[in-house]
């Protein structure tokens, strides 16, 4: 044998038990293998032998390997099934590969067989995952957002929440939800190797143990059963048990084998339909409790375009194929972010960390003007995704701006709003705000068919009046809705499809080709998307007997 055996007393945080750490060699040169076992294990020498020895140990079948007096390390360690931040300590983080920002001499190990950890596989290197993955997803607000949630949940201990959440991606199976799924998970690990719904209460309480503070995404609700009401009533009773943080108390008798866990963890999953009308009609109706830790976004139809879907309701050709490049791209890149994000969090001031959440919390919460507790207490769990992928951005983890993230928080919030609300949007309201919009002269010059920027500048177009039509540009149309509707309305993508049908309807938009909401239109030598609509139907919709408010004023002589 050519190198001993080591033993180290760990101290178990979970049901405090010693337990004591085996290292050991193996066969054929192989990494040395760790076993750990319980203390009482060590006064049965044949039972440890034979458990070394299907591990691999270079030990004999026959002859006597433990000593009279077991030569334990000096030091007590620690063993940990769940990862996350250590003893409540925010600069030492326990992750199923690696211990980061362990100063000391202590041993720490993480036993990644006690629960349903994540898997231990990566690929790729980190600049790899930005160009290859982090960057293509951008273009998708759905999958940019997934990223933020996977990169959240370790800043849950610096926050103020209470509980977590569970997002959940509600669609046709050709919107591309799985996708930003699996996006979401190769920031941890292998995107192919998501845990399921289909588990014992038991089971789904230890695996988001297992996920504690790195985030946990869920195949989707579908595995849970075929039965569409079985499996809203199982959604429905897990939620406040998921978010809580904590599983049901056990028997004493059953608790070392069931030792009570704690976690705090945001979980990411993906159903046919939305769960908060699949419940409704099942039978199971929710609460304000409910529509707090459940949030939902709606995902497009794939011929709509999908999780490629813009926040202006535009889309790509061959959403599918940037599906498929999007998951390959992920099974190369995986397993690297994660790591990378938390070897920067430990190298941070905790108290840093806490002000600069805090402020950037807060920051979002008065760009929404959120009413209500209902819509307040969504908003802060959205703040703090929106704060966290900001500091990943400084951190350099990801290649996104401040701007984009923003958008994607505030697009999130509002059709997470939306969903849990319920509220449904005005044509009048919004025919109002548009013809106040369009007064502004400045912003909507007269100008003839070849529209010209007059600086040369396209960046600097807003819109344009030709006769009685007005184009407006699809990024100023949100704009004026966020900040005439905002308190009111949840503004998010089918909130502004359904305005639009509706508008159209009454003849007063006219979309694009193929019923697409924008036009293409040459503006300084750059082809820009504007919305066309028809102010005289506009105001019919207001002010069906009084003068046009787009007339032209005479002029005083």
């Amino acid at each position: 044998m050519k190198n001993s055996i080591t033993f180290t007393r760990l101290q178990n945080l979970q049901n405090k038990k010693d337990s004591v750490l085996v290292t050991f060699p193996r066969t054929n040169n192989r990494e040395a293998g760790k076993l750990v076992v319980a203390v009482s294990e060590l006064s049965r020498p044949q039972s440890l032998r034979e458990q070394l020895l299907d591990l691999g140990a270079d030990i004999s079948l026959k002859e006597r390997f433990l000593p009279d007096e077991i030569p334990f390390s000096k030091e007590v360690g620690f063993l940990t099934v769940t990862p996350g931040w250590l003893l409540g300590s925010k600069q030492v983080f326990v992750l199923p590969t690696v211990v980061v920002g362990n100063s000391t001499d202590k041993v720490i190990h993480f036993d990644n067989q006690a629960l349903r950890t994540p898997s231990t596989s990566s690929a790729g290197i980190l600049d790899s995952w930005k160009t290859e993955v982090a960057l293509p997803a951008k273009d998708s607000p759905i999958a940019s957002f997934a990223i933020m949630v996977a990169l959240a949940s370790p800043l849950l201990r610096f926050s103020e929440l209470t509980e977590a959440a569970i997002f959940n991606f509600a669609g046709n199976s050709s919107g591309g939800k799985t996708t930003a799924c699996r996006v979401a998970q190769s920031v941890w690990s292998d995107p192919d190797k998501m845990p399921t719904w289909n588990a014992t209460e038991r089971a789904m309480v230890e695996c988001a143990a297992g996920h504690s503070e790195i985030g946990l995404i869920l195949d989707d609700v579908e595995q849970a059963s075929q039965k569409v009401s079985e499996r809203s009533k199982r959604v429905h009773e897990l939620t406040h048990l998921l978010t809580s943080g904590t599983g049901k108390e056990v028997t004493k008798a059953l608790n070392g084998e069931y030792p009570d866990l704690s976690f705090k963890t945001f979980i990411l999953s993906s159903s046919p339909s939305l769960i908060a009308e699949e419940c409704k009609k099942h039978g199971y109706p929710r609460t304000d409790g409910d529509r707090v830790r459940f949030l939902e976004i709606v995902v497009p139809h794939g011929d709509k375009g999908g999780i490629w879907q813009s926040i202006d309701g535009n889309f790509p050709a061959l959403t599918a194929q940037m599906s498929d490049r999007l998951t390959a791209a992920a099974r190369n890149n995986h397993g690297r972010a994660g790591v990378a994000w938390i070897r920067k969090l430990c190298k941070a001031e905790p108290s840093k960390i806490e002000n600069a959440l805090r402020t950037r919390t807060e920051g979002f919460l008065k760009r929404l003007h959120s009413q209500g507790s209902v819509e307040t207490r969504i908003a802060k769990k959205i703040g703090l995704i929106c704060a966290a992928a900001e500091l990943a951005v400084n951190a350099k983890i990801l290649p996104w701006t401040h701007d984009h993230v923003r958008i994607v928080a505030e697009f999130a919030f509002r059709e997470i709003a939306k969903n849990a609300l319920g509220v449904r949007p005005n044509i009048n309201s919004t025919a109002s705000a548009l013809l106040e919009e369009f007064k502004d002269r400045s912003k909507y010059p007269k100008t003839d068919p070849h529209l010209r920027s007059q600086d040369g500048n396209h960046k600097t177009v807003q819109g344009y009046r030709d006769g009685k039509r007005i184009f407006i540009r699809s990024s100023a149309f949100m704009d004026r809705l966020n900040k005439k509707f905002r308190a009111q309305w949840s503004i998010s993508s089918p909130t502004v499809r359904e305005l639009l049908q509706e508008l159209q309807t009454q003849g007063s938009f006219l979309p694009g080709p193929r019923e697409r909401p924008t036009k293409d239109i040459r503006v300084a030598g750059k082809n820009l998307k504007f919305m066309e609509f028809d102010a005289t139907k506009l105001e019919k919709l207001i002010l069906p007997k009084t003068k046009s408010h787009l007339k032209r004023r005479p002029q005083s002589s």
